[in-house]
């Protein structure tokens, strides 16, 4: 086995899924699957590692693996050992899982032909499609920020987002249906803010319909700044952070030359 592997938010949005499978809870299912590790379920695989734990050149791995609705070949990925060890009931103790980046393991599994990637298929699950999975995979997307407000702790979250914000890339705005109004928030003391997100994936959640807009983290913080926003709310379903007018300008005076 490899290190613990736990996608709890991921895991979440499955089962609400499979709870209620409609076009909105699988769209979550989809944005939680862009942050956080995923396991394949090698069991059976001649694979050698060397002492750090590395599997060594020379090994084979065998993915579990069977076929979507359509009988279109489809991979398992798991949130969890636990889950992995529902497949081997019988024999936990042989169970064998490779822990990948969550994106990486779409990936690959894309890149090898896969169509479909069905996570947690033993129990509560769901099948995400080829098509799907290639657009969201292709699409400009921020994963450092998506990366930071997964983080545990308030404090973490914080500091992470900033730094991966005065990295530079870009955010996505939502825009009405109109293609004319971007879209904001309002905090609890009913100032306004402005609203951006990590991916389309993340606005589609959040404001089904709604068309996207991708721009630069410069471009966001300066309207931020020359705006009247009390602060900039990013990822509205959550989990969110909103920052201050202070630590943006902060980030703005870290971004690359290039795009500050």
């Amino acid at each position: 086995m490899t290190h613990l592997v736990d996608n709890t938010p991921l895991r979440t949005a499955v089962a609400a899924f499979a709870a209620r499978p409609d076009q909105q809870s699988y769209t979550h299912v989809l944005r939680n699957a862009l942050q956080g590790e995923l396991l394949l379920d090698v069991t059976g695989s001649p694979v050698e590692t060397d002492e750090s734990g590395a599997i060594t050149v020379g090994s084979t791995l065998r993915f579990a693996s069977g076929k979507g609705p359509d009988d279109a070949p489809a991979i398992f990925a798991f949130t969890s050992q636990a889950e992995v060890l529902r497949a081997h009931p019988d024999d936990p103790g042989a169970v064998q899982a490779l822990g990948q980046p969550a994106i990486a393991l779409l990936e690959f599994a894309m890149a090898q032909g896969f169509a479909w990637v069905f996570i947690d298929p033993l129990g509560a699950t769901c099948g995400l499609t080829a098509s799907d999975l290639k657009y969201v995979l292709g699409s400009q997307r921020n994963d450092a920020a998506k990366a930071a407000l997964a983080l545990r702790t308030l404090e973490e979250r914080r500091t992470a987002l900033v730094d991966a914000l005065a990295l530079g890339g870009v955010l996505v705005l939502a825009v009405d249906e109109s293609g004319e109004r971007v879209r904001t928030a309002t905090n609890p003391d009913g100032e306004q803010l402005a609203l951006c997100f990590t991916s389309n994936t993340e606005v589609a959640a959040q404001h089904p319909g709604d068309l996207f807009r991708t721009v630069s983290v410069a471009a966001v913080i300066a309207n931020v700044l020359d705006g009247d926003y009390a602060g900039l709310l990013v990822n509205q379903a959550g989990p969110s952070l909103t920052l201050t007018r202070d630590e943006l300008a902060g980030i703005r005076t870290r971004l690359p030359a290039e795009t500050a």
